[in-house]
Parts: structure tokens; sequence; C-alpha cells
């Protein structure tokens, strides 16, 4: 939630839309500031496609819908992957 900070996953979810959602949301943790919300739901995806390398066309589709906020995969790459490969560190043996 957004008053504590805190990530709640459901329980119905299979394995992998948790790690989907999980990496998203921690995502929102690790973005600059000062992005609008459709740049930061692009920062939040592209670092979650990275973190779980999913079909890449889920993505596509999570993107179509913030088309404003794609500048964002260029303006901040370097945080983008900075962000997935702190989040990935204690998935990867």
């Amino acid at each position: 939630s957004q008053d504590d900070r805190t990530i709640r996953l459901g329980h119905d979810l299979a394995p992998d839309a948790r790690l989907q959602v999980l990496a998203h949301e921690a995502a929102h943790l690790l973005q600059p500031p000062s992005l609008t919300y459709p740049e930061a739901e692009c920062f939040a995806d592209a670092v979650s496609y990275l973190v779980t390398r999913d079909d890449v066309r889920v993505y596509a589709r999570y993107l179509a819908h913030s088309k404003t906020g794609l500048g964002v995969l260029r303006t901040h790459r370097r945080e983008i992957e900075w962000a997935a490969a702190f989040l990935a560190f204690p998935l990867r043996p």
C-alpha cells in the first residue's frame, strides 16, 4: 500500500505472476521520484521484464496503455538496468 510501503500479493496468482507483480511494485520503490504516472508505469514494467525475462508480448500489452511514458525507456535506461540488477541479484545463482 502507498501508506506503509508494503507490497501485498494475491494468493491466487501463479508463481510467475507473483514474481512479475513483486518486481513491478518493487521497481516503484526504486524509481526516480520525478517521473509522471505513465513514466513510472513504464519504468516499473521495464524493470519487471528485465528481472523475470517473461514473454515480451505481455509487457508490450502493458506498455501500450502508457504510451506517453515510453520515453523513460531511453532517458532512464541506466536507472532501469540498475534497478533490475538490484532486484534480480538474490535470484541469480
